[in-house]
């Protein structure tokens, strides 16, 4: 029987079941507003801010928009905001608070963006563009509390800690992403990488590296040639190979359908690899661990003991 995906606030006190985006992102619900209005979210790791898109905006297609003045919770801070990500998507709009609930679990007075624009999302592009951002209070562009650490203030929660079902535990090395030592990256028993730091990042669907690096993974499964769009690499689909890494002395696989994203073209004997770059002369100077390895493993956030915590999957 297969697992569910589940994000898990405060070990179980609540949990929001999360739904599979053709193995490029999960989202799940949040209800913002009085009275509630449900928004789907990507429940992000890589950034701390909230946001969604405000009924003003003129190119939001169908989605539910946020409209300040039909909830009598909200209040317009007189802020704007604009936000960048590591795929080079921009969003901007102004700032308000209001109530939140993910889970049966309520933040008050928090502050979310409501969205007038937005680039598309370029690695990849998705198809859900609003994002609850899940690390630490000093990476928020907006200078305020994320919504987990409100909750947190506010007593809601009886634990500092949520976590992934999509663990020997690693201490971040910085307080505002999840930023952890990443011992190794190995293509069966070759260490390609090792004694680096990376970012523990659900918002992310690839294993991104430094090109170098990445390069070197593919020579290890006999690369055929660079993919320009995504910044991958192609890979013999028929080669399956073992791929794993190591936190905390301890090595956890990547399983081969995570890592595969299906051929280049119907009928092609390459595929598409989990692991990218983001081209030479974009090296970030840190890895980031996105979905592809977090599917196969539970992963606590703590942030009562400052750590991420991997288990092995039963």
């Amino acid at each position: 029987m297969s697992l569910p995906y589940l994000l898990n606030l405060a070990v179980l006190k609540g949990s929001d079941a999360l739904t599979d985006a053709s193995n490029e992102l999960w989202y799940g619900n949040i209800a913002i507003g009085t009275p509630p209005v449900t928004f789907t979210i990507d429940f992000d790791t890589g950034s701390s801010d909230l946001f969604v898109p405000s009924s003003s905006c003129s190119s939001c297609g169908s989605h539910t928009r946020y409209n300040a003045r039909s909830s009598s919770t909200s209040k317009d801070l007189g802020k704007t905001f604009s936000l960048s990500y590591g795929d080079g998507s921009t969003v901007r709009g102004e700032q308000f608070t209001d109530t939140v609930s993910v889970a049966g679990l309520t933040a008050t007075k928090q502050t979310l963006g409501s969205a007038t624009t937005y680039s598309s999302f370029v690695l990849p592009k998705r198809s859900f563009r609003w994002l609850m951002g899940l690390a630490f209070p000093s990476l928020s562009s907006y200078r305020a509390t994320p919504f987990f650490n409100t909750l947190i203030s506010n007593n809601a929660v009886t634990a500092g800690q949520f976590s992934f079902k999509l663990a020997r535990a690693a201490p971040p090395s910085s307080s505002s992403y999840w930023q952890v030592a990443l011992d190794a990256v190995s293509v069966g028993s070759r260490q390609i990488v090792g004694g680096i730091s990376s970012i523990v990042d659900s918002g992310t669907t690839l294993i991104i590296g430094d090109s170098s690096s990445v390069a070197a993974f593919y020579n290890a499964i006999r690369v055929a040639r660079m993919r320009a769009t995504l910044r991958a690499l192609d890979y013999p689909c028929s080669s399956n190979p073992s791929v794993s890494l190591k936190f905390g002395g301890v090595s956890y696989p990547v399983s081969s359908a995570a890592f595969n994203f299906g051929q280049v073209s119907q009928g092609s004997s390459q595929c598409v690899g989990g692991v990218a770059s983001l081209g030479s002369g974009n090296d970030l100077g840190f890895w980031i661990v996105g979905d592809v390895f977090m599917r196969g493993v539970y992963t606590v956030f703590d942030f009562d003991n400052s750590r991420v915590g991997f288990a092995k999957l039963a």
